[in-house]
């Protein structure tokens, strides 16, 4: 028999209560009714609530008043908060009934691009086929949609196949290869092979690679230009270069000598780069080596090609090239301190591109190898590595764990358990243990200061800082970041630039915005010379916060706050996350939408409840209640009061 709904509505709430740990007295003020009332609800003695009292306790709860009817089976996520931001296709974790629009943009999108590709355009066929496939699955829908495109996929390349064959036999009739003599034949193929490399070769590239006599090689341009493959083109500093038609396909070129002599070719040419331009870019280096199949210089050349790219924060492009490193790797058996080294640059691009599970494997294999090798710095610094990455889950248990650990392994070197501490009192700072931090970041600056070690010391006090501002302490935090910014001012731009982002956000506590705004300037000046996007944004949107509060009019504040907010939940950390949602917040709430003001205040509610930092919670709480007592919400003092909740946890 099924449950009444008064029913159903205390028992989610006593579940709720028990999930998060709430007690009677806690859950009463949160939601502004007196603890004993509030018993008697959960009794079952009052049941005739009021809608005010309904949505107190619901948004207390952070849930829908309609998810406490339901029955746990049926129960649905709250419909006031965001979804999780998701790439273009990405389905949603619901079912679909009877929906009026189409379930997932990439997959259903397949269908009109295989209606495309047969040159087919029938709106009404389009409108029929969703209102099918809106009664499919989730996973229905997916396996439909990759059905398709599998589907365009095979017949695409076979009839790419098809045209390439097509074009093959005609270059070989055009250019009868006993027509050809040595030049032409070793000029041509160095052509065909340099072609996925280069749009246009240089004549001083043909000389170096075919080691012949440039008046030699110039015929036998002049004679491949005769027959419609290749032309000779000035450019404006007197050099010439070459461009292939697309008469003879490059696949038929090739074929004009054997395999060997053009590997010999491909080599000759890279190593003639390598002593004339030094500079030459790593990935035409790479690309001639492994073309020349000499794959150990292959591997050097895209590991630079992938250091550069780190140094420019090309992070797609530098993990594409890692790939490779690592597949050579594994044909060339390369030493395990180089493969080690692979890793760890996987790991840093990973986490930059806010891959953390990825990113978690490769550290995890460099943690066995470094714990099996003895490595003890390695191994503490990695673990360290390892805590970021467990945070960043959503995982502070194996965090914390990863991190004790290290300071385990640490000890015996002063300098090495320093920053161990450092590290395991930043997670429990996030942890709302900020008693525990603060010892954790003394014990470190003692530690630091008796080896004059001036950057660990710098750290520590920043620590120290951060640790007193989430405590209310401002004026000890101003004093402790005043040491740090001493220490690191002109000497560690990095840790310059944190410690200023810190004093930013206690002036914003103080009220001081203009002072703040000042500091958060300098903050995103740094991050663009250190090529640090994410504290680049989180300035940002800190900025942002602080222009609205002093009334700077301008519509450019929420494209602003958008584009923080798009960067940080793709690679920020926790606080990014919450405080580029409050930020937009309190945008949309200005310039835009009051609706879409209230989804990213519940949603920067929500990450810092996912993350368990009861200070971030109190922050977006607090920010959500200004924004209801502005819109004179009579639930502003419930918001208001949960995040004072929130910052209670704090110890």
């Amino acid at each position: 028999m099924p449950m009444k709904s008064s029913e159903l509505f205390r028992n989610n709430i006593k579940r709720l209560m028990k999930e998060r740990g709430l007690k009677v007295k806690e859950l009463a003020e949160m939601a502004g009714l007196s603890p004993s009332y509030f018993s008697l609800i959960l009794s079952g003695e009052r049941e005739n609530l009021s809608d005010h009292h309904k949505d107190a306790l619901a948004l207390a709860l952070d849930v829908s008043v309609s998810s406490l009817y339901m029955p746990l089976d049926e129960e649905v996520s709250d419909v006031t908060t965001a979804p999780e931001p998701q790439e273009a296709g990405h389905v949603g974790s619901r079912e679909t009934h009877g929906l009026q629009e189409p379930v997932d943009v990439r997959d259903t999108g397949a269908f009109e691009d295989f209606l495309n590709s047969l040159n087919l355009t029938d709106p009404y066929l389009v409108a029929a086929f969703y209102r099918e496939v809106n009664t499919l699955t989730d996973a229905e829908v997916r396996r439909l949609g990759s059905v398709l495109r599998n589907t365009i996929a095979r017949w695409q390349a076979s009839k790419a196949a098809a045209k390439g064959e097509t074009m093959e036999q005609e270059g070989r009739a055009l250019i009868p290869e006993h027509q050809l003599g040595v030049p032409e034949r070793r000029v041509g193929a160095v052509l065909g092979s340099l072609a996925g490399i280069f749009r246009e070769v240089p004549l001083e590239y043909l000389e170096a690679a075919t080691a012949l006599p440039v008046q030699c090689v110039l015929r036998a341009l002049e004679s491949l230009s005769t027959a419609g493959i290749a032309s000779l083109v000035p450019t404006s500093s007197g050099d010439g270069v070459v461009r292939l038609s697309e008469r003879v396909p490059a696949s038929v070129l090739k074929t004009w000598v054997p395999l060997e002599p053009r590997r010999e070719a491909l080599c000759s040419l890279a190593r003639y780069l390598e002593e004339k331009y030094p500079d030459t870019d790593p990935d035409i280096l790479a690309q001639l080596y492994l073309d020349a199949q000499d794959l150990s210089k292959a591997r050097t050349w895209y590991r630079a090609s992938a250091e550069k790219s780190l140094s420019l924060g090309w992070w797609r492009v530098a993990k594409e090239r890692l790939k490779v490193v690592l597949s050579l790797d594994a044909v060339l058996r390369t030493d395990p301190d180089q493969r080690s080294v692979a890793y760890q640059m996987m790991v840093t691009v990973c986490s930059n591109l806010g891959d953390l599970e990825e990113a978690l494997v490769y550290q995890e294999r460099n943690l066995s190898y470094w714990e099996r090798t003895s490595k003890r710095r390695d191994l503490v610094m990695g673990l360290s590595v390892a805590g970021g990455l467990y945070s960043r889950l959503g995982m502070p248990e194996k965090a914390q764990e990863a991190l004790e650990k290290a300071l385990r392994a640490s000890e015996g070197d002063t300098g090495l358990t320093a920053r161990a501490r450092i590290d395991l009192a930043y997670l429990l700072l996030k942890k709302g243990q900020l008693t525990n931090a603060q010892a954790e970041f003394e014990e470190a600056l003692s530690e630091a200061t008796k080896l004059r070690d001036q950057s660990l010391m710098a750290h520590a006090l920043l620590g120290l800082g951060r640790a007193f501002y989430r405590k209310g302490e401002l004026g000890r935090s101003v004093t402790s970041l005043n040491r740090a910014l001493a220490l690191s001012e002109g000497r560690d731009t990095s840790t310059e630039a944190w410690t200023r982002l810190q004093i930013a956000k206690v002036r914003f506590r103080e009220g001081a915005y203009a002072e703040a705004l000042r500091q958060l300037e300098l903050v995103k000046a740094f991050s663009r010379g250190l090529s640090d996007r994410e504290r680049e944004c989180l300035a940002e949107a800190w900025a942002v916060r602080c222009a609205l509060r002093l009334q700077e009019n301008g519509e450019d504040l929420l494209e602003r706050a958008r584009a923080a907010w798009t960067s940080l939940h793709a690679l920020g950390d926790e606080e990014g996350r919450v405080v580029s949602s409050v930020a937009l917040g309190e945008a949309e709430a200005r310039f835009g939408s009051v609706v879409a003001a209230n989804r990213h205040f519940a949603e920067a509610i929500r990450d810092s409840r996912l993350f368990s930092d009861p200070f971030l919670e109190g922050l977006a709480c607090e920010a959500y209640g200004e924004h209801l007592y502005s819109q004179g919400d009579d639930l502003a003092g419930v918001m208001l009061e949960r995040g004072r909740w929130a910052r209670s946890k704090i110890t």
